[in-house]
């Protein structure tokens, strides 16, 4: 520069620096999982949308903008019902009892998947009976009949839930010693104790008054039965 002054050039030396402006605007393009957050500055961000954000630390401003996707969170519930001794599994996990599960797995997305599973199992049923019957009664369970003194088991398929029922059946028959043995014309049941009967086989099986004994005489030939009851079963 020439001086007004003294007509001599004067000389002057600037230092400038030019802030770039490259950096003014940033853009920046994100995914996460649910439940997870993006902070930029002093913000953060937990849902989908596009955020700016303003920094003010020297003579320009600059700002980066945000568009965030969300991934939303990768839950499922189940309600199983199983029979008692049934399992339900989920993963690596194996449940066999009543209660509420979860489960939690890496899923194809980087994300965790959640599984609950609110497991029901349906307790055993199981039913034991002791009936009692006479000789040449019988019992029956589902398709099986018995007639021998017994126990037996049977696992019958419930019309209710299809959970299998077991019937344990402790069966007893009443078995009626009807033999008797004759002494000339005395006839002798070898059932004791009991209730006896004797019939004239002769007369249509007719009860012969008064002959309740457990032995009876006979007075004249014929033949002759006597009915014992025993255990509340009567045979002949």
């Amino acid at each position: 520069l020439t001086s007004l002054v003294t007509g001599c050039d004067s000389t002057v030396t600037t230092h400038l620096t030019v802030l770039s402006s490259s950096g003014a605007s940033t853009l920046q393009i994100l995914t996460i999982c649910a439940g997870h957050s993006v902070m930029v500055g002093t913000d953060t961000y937990t849902t989908s949308g596009t955020y700016t954000y303003h920094f003010s630390g020297s003579s320009c401003d600059s700002s980066i903008t945000t568009n965030l996707t969300v991934l939303p969170a990768n839950t499922f519930t189940q309600s199983p019902t199983v029979c008692a001794g049934q399992s339900v599994t989920v993963g690596t996990h194996i449940y066999t009892t009543s209660a509420t599960y979860i489960d939690v797995f890496p899923a194809a997305n980087g994300c965790d998947s959640t599984v609950t599973t609110h497991l029901t199992v349906l307790p055993a049923n199981t039913f034991t009976q002791s009936p009692t019957v006479c000789a040449g009664q019988s019992v029956t369970v589902g398709t099986h009949t018995y007639a021998t003194s017994a126990t037996y088991t049977d696992v019958l398929t419930s019309l209710v839930n299809s959970c299998d029922s077991t019937v344990t059946t402790h069966l007893t028959v009443n078995l009626v010693d009807t033999s008797v043995s004759v002494s000339t014309a005395t006839l002798t049941s070898h059932a004791s104790p009991a209730i006896y009967q004797w019939i004239n086989c002769n007369n249509g099986n007719a009860p012969i008054l008064g002959q309740t004994n457990q032995s009876f005489t006979a007075t004249t030939n014929g033949n002759y039965a006597v009915i014992v009851t025993h255990n509340s079963c009567s045979d002949t």
